[in-house]
């Protein structure tokens, strides 16, 4: 099996994601467009207002933390937890599928709250909302 001729056939692009200069870091990655297309936003702490906020359609997380999401900046108004496994690099390819409208993520916080009202797990897309918040329309 020639894993380069086969890479080459399957594959339109190739982009770094994370931290490269550590595979186990804990980053958060915006990309402008779904399936981690057009330009990206690499995270790897608190963030106020991402330079991709209100421009946004897909994620990819990598590292063990959890990532908790804001609707507005300065980690305010409605909010969710991104539940990660651990050790594994996870993507959402459509924000949608977890009840994130394109362009309403506003800042990002490493770790989630202690009762936050909606969890994620992303590698299931498994949605707990506990009540109703902004980003589930």
């Amino acid at each position: 099996m020639d894993i380069y001729a086969d890479l080459a056939a399957n594959s339109s692009a190739v982009r770094p994601v994370g931290d490269s200069t550590n595979i186990d870091a804990n980053t958060f990655n915006l990309y402008e467009q779904d399936w981690l297309r057009g330009q990206v936003e690499f995270i790897d702490a608190d963030k106020q207002s991402p330079e991709l906020a209100g421009n946004h359609n897909s994620l990819l997380i990598t590292g063990t933390s959890n990532w908790t999401v804001y609707e507005g900046v300065s980690y305010t108004g409605p909010n969710m937890c991104l539940i990660t496994s651990i050790g594994n690099i996870e993507y959402i390819e459509d924000l949608t599928k977890i009840g994130i409208q394109p362009g309403s993520l506003r800042s990002v916080r490493k770790g989630c709250e202690a009762n936050p009202p909606v969890l994620v797990n992303i590698q299931t897309y498994e949605l707990n909302a506990l009540n109703n918040t902004g980003f589930l329309k």
